[in-house]
């Protein structure tokens, strides 16, 4: 996504950020989305959450704590989450 992701794009809990459909003409798919986060989160440091969830070796779904190098407790700022959704709403970059 790099070059992609606006990295002073400020995103919010709940707000769709990229998707893509499991299959073509239909609505279900997976997409990357922000949950329980207070304050809104910068595209710069989505970018730097989606590789540290690829280290941490997420090959589809799965979730990593915003503020994960200080605290892995997701209730503290959120956690950025990549899941199945029955509805994607977008394709691609949202």
């Amino acid at each position: 996504m790099d070059g992609l992701i606006d990295n002073n794009r400020e995103y919010k809990s709940g707000e769709n950020i990229a998707c893509y459909r499991a299959v073509e003409n239909v609505a279900h798919g997976f997409c990357l989305f922000l949950q329980d986060n207070s304050t809104p989160v910068k595209g710069g440091q989505i970018f730097d959450l989606i590789n540290a969830l690829i280290d941490h070796g997420c090959k589809g779904c799965g979730s990593i704590p915003v503020d994960w190098e200080n605290s892995n407790d997701p209730s503290v700022n959120g956690i950025l989450t990549m899941n199945y959704v029955g509805a994607t709403g977008c394709e691609g970059l949202c």
